[in-house]
């Protein structure tokens, strides 16, 4: 897949490190929205990894479609009177290897893996709202990250001997993988970070959390039901299409998950 469009905004899911725009703001979290959303049942398309980065796209596909069906069967019991069905349709590597992301105009969300980012980011999502004809999000997923290893080198004594640390890609486990499609899928629907000010246990950790831990096999995220509470501020109870709120939420403060202001 080949990118031609210039990039509006950019969001990051980044490994567990100090950022300053997620400062602590007191004793309450924010989540913060896109103020963007789509009008009509969203199409989503799977962009299948080259054989060169992995060799198991069957595997590959199936945390991808698990994730977004996390996502859209937790919204149909919380909104059981709403329309949130979208159709996931799969684009061979063939296909679309000398193609651009014009080629492809009945897709509202996109889905495609890189091997790296040659940096800390897990995962990326590009929102492209510029043209009235094709509005759509671009999600890449990256399949390795940076570790931290130890180098050790012997001389013949220790005065000759060194260590050093140096930064390594190695690939992410297939949890890790899952929670950066869950991550980043909510940005593909409207969502913005939920910036917490205390760490938060496993069962309330929000899918849309700005870090994670790549390489913790145990750390699995799902959407809460604060996740699901602000799609419904950005959507209304009806689903995708209209009519939605007459109104943009930027974001909202949050107490114990719950929403006690928005803006």
């Amino acid at each position: 897949m080949k990118y031609a469009v210039a990039i509006l905004i950019l969001l990051v899911l980044c490994m567990n490190i100090p950022l300053d725009s997620f400062a602590e703001t007191g004793k309450h979290g924010v989540y913060d929205t896109l103020k963007l959303r789509f009008d009509t049942n969203p199409n989503v398309c799977l962009f299948e990894v080259s054989p060169e980065i992995h060799d198991d796209w069957h595997t590959l596909k199936y945390v991808t479609v698990s994730a977004i069906e996390e996502w859209v069967d937790k919204l149909e019991y919380v909104y059981p009177d709403g329309d949130w069905s979208m159709d996931i349709k799969t684009i061979s590597w063939e296909e679309h290897v000398t193609k651009t992301v014009h080629h492809y105009t009945e897709c509202n969300i996109m889905i495609n893996y890189e091997k790296t980012s040659n940096s800390y980011a897990l995962g990326t999502t590009s929102l492209f709202f510029n043209q009235s004809w094709h509005k759509f999000m671009f999600i890449n997923v990256f399949l390795e990250s940076q570790k931290s290893v130890t180098k050790i080198v012997l001389g013949n004594d220790i005065n000759e001997s060194t260590v050093e640390k140096i930064e390594q890609s190695y690939p992410l486990p297939i949890n890790t993988i899952r929670n950066i499609v869950l991550h980043e899928f909510g940005h593909g629907l409207g969502l913005g970070h939920y910036d917490s000010p205390e760490p938060l246990h496993a069962y309330l950790q929000s899918s849309m959390t700005p870090s994670i831990s790549p390489f913790d096999e145990t750390q699995n995220l799902s959407v809460t039901y604060l996740d699901l509470a602000m799609i419904g501020l950005i959507y209304g109870e009806n689903g995708w299409k209209l009519p939605s709120p007459a109104y943009h939420i930027n974001g909202c403060y949050i107490i114990d998950m719950y929403q006690f202001k928005c803006f």
